[in-house]
């Protein structure tokens, strides 16, 4: 538990934490392959569905996806927050971008996040002395086939949201580990929509049974805002055992060929954005001006700006829970509360148990469901046909905020 002024009332008051930003001996814990070999064993019986067959918590790091996605999207939101004081368009995407390169940090990956079961929720905050900041977030698996998470923030004082799901498509190809993601993000900052195509990149693992491991994000993602016209899109890539970042950004009613901004750097920063002086908007300007202003004026246009500052000089958000006993029994803490302590105590038997009880649970409830001739139907969250996985009540957070 982490204690948090309570200004109001001049009171501490405590609070839960994940286990994202809980350091121990779990998270460089070697796999023994003696014990993978016998988490599938143990389940193993004549004529058993192998669907049902449990991922040995061995392989597993003490908290949830959920937790996982609750706080990647939080890590750097704040970026997010100077938004509506940015009057050129092409500057706000440019820092939306910002918040997407610098979110891509670098993993270790020894481990993976617990699968989180349908109907499994996270809620966590971000509650800084500027009240104004205050920031709620809402993660749930809303689908088991195909696996699904909708997720949910809210900077409700600031105008700012950001709404969208994932789906993760795993492929094993000999010495390394594909993680595809799809699905998509909405960012609303006012009146403006900021569209990603997915919420965020691919993750490859490389050497993961020989060799020296390396964890990387790859892929494009694009991003658009309908209302001003501008677009940008980003790839990231592997060069050497460096993960790097490189895009444009767009200005769709002045061209469609030369972008107006470059964007270069490493995944999670340090990241630099320049002009693109062949631009047309930059042709006009330089029309008339001798060949040494000309010079000067590229010089200037081209000049490398930070975008994204050294991940080591920048302060991370972590996210606040509520304690647990104020937490429902689906929240994600309390859901994995034994096999938590398991993975912590190396205790992978109980473990194992624990974790496959949880499952079958969740295999009961749905086979009740699908008996009836229904669907399940997610707390927080509704299908959409044309977006997806939206919010049910936009206001959903004020039950945390009181908190």
């Amino acid at each position: 538990m982490s204690k948090e002024q309570d200004a109001s009332e001049g009171e501490e008051k405590e609070y839960g934490e994940s286990y994202v930003h809980i350091n121990g001996d779990w998270e460089d814990r070697k796999i023994s392959l003696f014990g993978v070999v016998k988490g599938f064993v143990g389940q193993l019986k004549l004529g058993q569905d192998l669907t049902k067959v449990s991922m040995p918590v061995v392989f597993c790091r003490p908290y949830s996806l959920l937790e996982e996605v609750g706080s990647r999207n939080f890590v750097h939101y704040d970026t997010l927050f100077q938004l509506h004081k940015i009057k050129d368009p092409s500057q706000r995407l440019l820092t939306v971008i910002q918040w997407l390169i610098a979110s891509a940090r670098q993993e270790k990956f020894h481990h993976k996040p617990l699968n989180p079961v349908i109907g499994e929720e996270n809620k966590c905050f971000y509650r800084p002395k500027a009240k104004r900041d205050a920031t709620y977030l809402v993660a749930e698996q809303v689908s088991h086939h195909p696996p699904c998470t909708a997720v949910r923030i809210d900077t409700p004082k600031r105008g700012i949201s950001a709404e969208g799901h994932y789906t993760f498509e795993i492929q094993f190809n000999k010495n390394s580990v594909s993680v595809g993601c799809k699905g998509r993000m909405l960012i609303k900052i006012g009146d403006e929509e900021y569209f990603l195509q997915k919420p965020m990149p691919d993750l490859m693992i490389r050497n993961v049974i020989f060799g020296s491991k390396l964890v990387s994000w790859e892929g494009g993602m694009t991003i658009e805002c309908e209302k001003t016209g501008y677009s940008g899109s980003f790839d990231l890539f592997v060069k050497g055992r460096t993960n790097y970042a490189k895009g444009t950004v767009f200005a769709k009613n002045e061209s469609e060929k030369e972008p107006l901004i470059f964007v270069e750097g490493k995944c999670g920063g340090p990241a630099t954005w320049a002009y693109n002086p062949k631009h047309p908007r930059f042709a006009k300007e330089m029309e008339g001006l001798d060949k040494k202003a000309k010079k000067e004026k590229v010089k200037k246009l081209e000049l490398k700006r930070v975008l994204v500052e050294d991940p080591e000089k920048r302060k991370d958000i972590i996210p606040t829970y509520p304690p647990s006993d104020k937490q429902p029994e689906n929240s994600s803490y309390n859901t994995w509360s034994e096999v938590r302590k398991c993975i912590i105590a190396n205790d992978m038997d109980n473990g194992d148990l624990a974790k496959q009880a949880i499952e079958q649970t969740q295999r009961e409830m749905l086979a009740k469901i699908h008996e009836k001739g229904e669907e399940y139907q997610p707390n927080n969250f509704k299908k959409d046909e044309k977006k997806g996985w939206v919010i049910k009540n936009p206001d959903w957070w004020e039950e945390l905020a009181e908190m």
